[in-house]
């Protein structure tokens, strides 16, 4: 396919997706409502139980509740791995470091540079139909 034809395919598929996505935000956002509420039903309902819950013509099943894993206390974890594990297992974010930092001290421990996606913004020349 040559530069052109991708460039006017892009710009078409760019055009309807944004179009779909308009028609469809105010049925997600009532989808996501309506999860909530039915979600709620089953807040005391034991974890490790599946059930159902029936409209006129849907009848949803409902998961036991998903598995989450949490660190307990990160001061344990560094006891357990020792340092040079536990440096190199620890992950911290750009915001923990810019809110335990001030300004000057967090442009010394970071760097920012041009690596990131470019954003692709396809314009119309002419009126879409």
């Amino acid at each position: 396919m040559d530069r052109t034809a991708a460039v006017d395919e892009f710009g078409d598929l760019a055009t309807e997706i944004k179009r779909l996505k308009a028609q469809l935000k105010p049925k997600t956002e009532r989808f996501d409502k309506l999860d909530q509420q039915i979600q709620s039903w089953f807040e005391k309902h034991p974890a490790e139980e599946s059930t159902t819950v029936e409209g006129k013509r849907y009848l949803v099943k409902v998961s036991p509740r998903e598995n989450r894993t949490e660190i307990l206390g990160i001061a344990k974890v560094y006891r357990a791995l020792g340092v040079k594990a536990f440096l190199a297992a620890c992950k911290i974010s750009l915001k923990a470091i810019a809110k335990a930092t001030d300004e000057a001290t967090f442009a010394r421990l970071v760097k920012t540079e041009r690596i990131g996606p470019r954003n692709l913004d396809p314009i119309a020349k002419a009126p879409v139909a």
